[in-house]
């Protein structure tokens, strides 16, 4: 129950006249509190300033896996207030295994933090909370207290276990009073427990200038709830997890530093791991990767290439046919300069290199500034090792098949050409990706676009002869419901339902927040993700700068890349986001600005990024990062 001898939370006795803290504070203080970590949040990086606050172990329990009953007291839950209930279940569907849980795990004792779950909200309407006092409908915490463990008894909320956490939403006008205080004056929230292990909390109705936030009421529910919820799991018998020098909980440290989280406005929760604010887990921090690899800045590029161009760009490569990413292509465009680097244990070697100035690879002159590449499996063999080179503006594009270390031409257009399969090639904007087309796990198909005219291609390859299976433009309606009206617009395939297959298109406009990804039936393509234009991005990544680049990834090492990196070049920001059902979340986000990525410092705006096979394990799960010019590259290992 409550000590009614605890600081207040807006108390300033001086300091010789403070009583020793015996208890937590186990409230969620109004606005008028200034929490110790006040600006320290994930977002100004780790190490920033010196850690304010720190939570000890008293020893009591945590709960493992939660199971969030919510109980929503008062007729108006049911009536004019019931879509802000079904807002609360969805909430915890979504924050109950999310990365505020992941994080939590660090608070672990005996018992695992790990995710939880929500049971069936219950409705209670046949009465109301509390009584009226002075004309004010008032409820104490022994009356919730007795309400609760006579719903209980009678079978009308789950039983208790180990887990349970029962919520319980107060109505409107209901004021809430609790050891000497009452909400909207002391408190916005409070946690406690009774009868041994029954653990709860109370979420009055706070649409007070004390409590509430700007923007709609359901931010403030969620933000008061997520910060009881996390003070419910660390400390739910109030002797467990606190700050011994403050009272503090984990969430009265950072009260009040709010972020979004699956489209929920969430507080974040002090971190003793990271001395920070935080919703993400040790495994977010820059030190969550480590370079496998590293040179510069400045440095000396990587297995005999310099690096030293502003044009130097690189790709992931099967070069030897084993199904695996593992080495990596170098060229640079307008000098005939290509190299191709096996990685052994981390010395990197060339098996092919030409120049600078050289003669490109297998008859392709790479004398273009205009010139890219990328791997490509032309032989449905489920392997990457063709290289595709084309020239935007020509019609020139070539196909190369390995041969030990000869290239020879398996298609070949121009200078100037007529493009393949019936795509012209004739815009200097034009691009072009490997993508899966027909779910086979294989990219054996060839994606082309034009940003800014509606014209996209995809084309099949039968033994040399490319045709289109879905096309449009120039000009054209884009695809799926994206426009392609932007010259900005970007686009990649990606593994939206880690399938293993590379099947669904992902398309951006930076500057914009727009983001789409695309689905395929038979030709047919529709939205499973759409923001924009002007969108919000995507996983609390805002894709507001035109700096902004993406990309798949294996983050977890799992073969899949189903991961969505986001980095924006020059301000240290790197988002790394999961895909759960739709709702995207980050495993990992640094800034904007911030610090980079396994010291790697992303403050460049040249760095470009690929996915790697750094081990020939058959995953590109390693992240590679490289500065033109510079000599810098950097290969990177996420730290298990």
């Amino acid at each position: 129950m409550t000590d009614n001898s605890k600081r207040s939370p807006t108390s300033e006795d001086p300091m010789p006249s403070l009583p020793q803290i015996t208890s937590p504070r186990q409230i969620v203080p109004p606005v008028t509190f200034v929490p110790k970590a006040i600006g320290l949040t994930v977002q100004s990086g780790p190490g920033v300033g010196t850690a304010p606050a720190h939570l000890t172990n008293h020893g009591g329990p945590v709960l493992g896996a939660v199971r969030v009953v919510p109980i929503y007291w008062g007729a108006t839950w049911a009536a004019g207030d019931s879509a802000l209930a079904a807002q609360l279940n969805a909430f915890f569907d979504m924050v109950l295994t999310s990365t505020m849980m992941d994080m939590l795990a660090e608070y672990s004792t005996a018992t695992q933090i790990g995710h939880g779950s929500r049971a069936p909200s219950v409705t209670i309407t046949n009465s109301e909370p509390g009584t009226i006092i002075a004309g004010v409908r008032t409820v104490t915490d022994a009356q919730i207290q007795q309400a609760l463990a006579t719903w209980i008894g009678n079978g009308i909320v789950p039983s208790v276990t180990v887990n349970t956490l029962y919520f319980v939403y107060l109505p409107r006008n209901v004021v809430s009073t609790m050891g000497g205080g009452s909400s909207c004056q002391q408190y916005c929230g409070y946690h406690s427990h009774f009868a041994g292990n029954t653990y709860y909390a109370v979420i009055p109705f706070a649409d007070c200038p004390g409590c509430q936030f700007a923007g709609p009421f359901i931010d403030t529910l969620t933000e008061v709830t997520s910060h009881e919820l996390c003070e419910s799991i660390t400390d739910p018998a109030l002797n467990a997890w606190w700050d011994s020098s403050s009272g503090d909980e984990i969430g009265d440290i950072c009260n009040r530093q709010t972020v979004s989280l699956g489209g929920f406005l969430v507080q974040t929760e002090w971190s003793n791991a990271q001395g920070i604010c935080t919703i993400l887990p040790t495994s977010n921090s820059p030190k969550a990767f480590a370079p496998s690899y590293n040179q510069g800045d400045p440095g000396y590029g990587i297995g005999g290439y310099d690096l030293k161009s502003v044009a130097d760009r690189a790709f992931a490569f099967d070069y030897d046919h084993s199904g695996k990413m593992d080495h990596i292509a170098l060229y640079r465009p307008g000098t005939g300069t290509m190299w191709i680097l096996k990685n052994s244990g981390g010395t990197f070697n060339a098996v092919y290199n030409q120049g600078d100035p050289g003669n490109g690879i297998g008859g392709y002159d790479l004398k273009s500034a205009n010139d890219r590449a990328f791997a490509f499996d032309y032989d449905h063999s489920g392997k990457m090792d063709h290289i595709a080179l084309y020239r935007p503006g020509t019609g020139t594009m070539w196909i190369l098949k390995n041969n030990g270390g000869t290239f020879t031409a398996v298609y070949n257009q121009g200078d100037p050409g007529n493009g393949i399969g019936g795509y012209d090639l004739k815009s200097v904007d034009d691009r072009a990706f490997a993508f899966d087309y027909d779910h086979s796990g294989k990219m054996d198909h060839i994606a082309l676009y034009r940003p800014g005219t509606g014209t996209m291609w995809i084309l099949k390859n039968n033994g040399g002869t490319f045709t289109a299976v879905y096309n449009q433009g120039a000009p054209g309606n884009g695809i799926g419901g994206y426009d392609l009206k932007s010259a900005d617009d970007r686009a990649f395939a990606f593994d939206y339902d880690h399938s293993g297959k590379m099947d669904h298109i992902a398309l951006y406009r930076p500057g914009t927040g727009t983001m789409w990804i695309l689905k395929n039936n038979g030709g047919n393509f529709t939205a499973v993700y759409n923001q924009g234009d002007p969108g919000n991005g995507i996983g609390g990544y805002d894709l507001t700068s035109l700096a902004d680049e993406a990309m798949a990834f294996d983050y977890d090492g799992s073969g899949k890349q189903d991961y969505i990196t986001l980095y924006r070049p020059g301000t240290g920001t790197i988002w790394i986001l999961k895909n759960n059902g739709g709702t995207f979340l980050p495993v990992y986000n640094q800034g904007d600005p911030g610090q980079g990525i396994g010291g790697y410092d992303l403050k460049s705006s040249a760095d470009r990024a690929f996915a790697f096979d750094y081990e020939s394990a058959g995953k590109a799960n390693y992240l590679s990062l490289y500065r033109p010019n510079t000599g810098t590259i950097w290969i990177l290992k996420r730290l298990r």
